[in-house]
């Protein structure tokens, strides 16, 4: 069993609409003491011209997934 949340962790990925909410990554990295990344789910992906990246985008990371996994099925 971990004695500390280092033993089994590297880092924290926030995702979905709480990734957005200010100050979440800030407290979890002070409380954790890890690294906190809010999750960028277009990051590898290229989009259309005229497409932008909505600003909440962490928000997109389930709907992203499936329509990716639909795609390579």
């Amino acid at each position: 069993r971990a004695s500390h949340i280092r033993e089994v962790l590297d880092a924290v990925y926030l995702l979905g609409g709480l990734a957005h909410v200010q100050g979440l990554q800030a407290i979890l990295e002070q409380e954790i003491d890890l690294k906190v990344t809010v999750l960028n789910p277009f990051q590898n992906l290229a989009t259309a011209d005229g497409v932008e990246i909505p600003a909440d985008y962490a928000s997109y990371a389930s709907a992203l997934a499936l329509a990716v996994r639909g795609v390579e099925e």
